[in-house]
């Protein structure tokens, strides 16, 4: 979880706002527990690479968003494709520019620990 969440910070200084992400979920940041059993998930079908874990200072709140894609039916296309393990979580797409993501990967990690 914590190697997602710092991954996190150079994949949206990479994105520059710009172009998608599919976010396959997203929960309170008390149920940690849950986001680690679905990045599993992801990992048994080699999805883990490209995946990231957002957290929100502001809501107390994480995201697992997947990739960076320069257009919304390439995204889109990715998310019919996928495992329905995975589909069955209704992921959908989102413009980078509006990501909410706690770049500080400091307090990101303060976060994960003490919750």
């Amino acid at each position: 979880m914590q190697n997602r969440v710092l991954a996190s910070s150079g994949w949206l200084r990479n994105s520059e706002g710009s172009g998608y992400t599919v976010q396959f979920l997203s929960g309170g940041a008390r149920d940690l527990e849950f986001a680690e059993s679905f990045l599993e998930v992801l990992d048994e079908h080699d999805l883990m690479s490209d995946s990231y874990v957002c957290m929100s200072s502001k809501r107390s709140y994480w995201s697992i968003k997947y990739g960076h894609f320069d257009g919304l039916s390439l995204a889109q296309n990715f998310i019919e494709g996928l495992p329905s393990t995975i589909y069955e979580y209704k992921p959908f797409v989102q413009n980078m520019s509006r990501v909410e993501c706690n770049t500080d990967t400091i307090n990101s990690l303060a976060a994960l620990i003490l919750e």
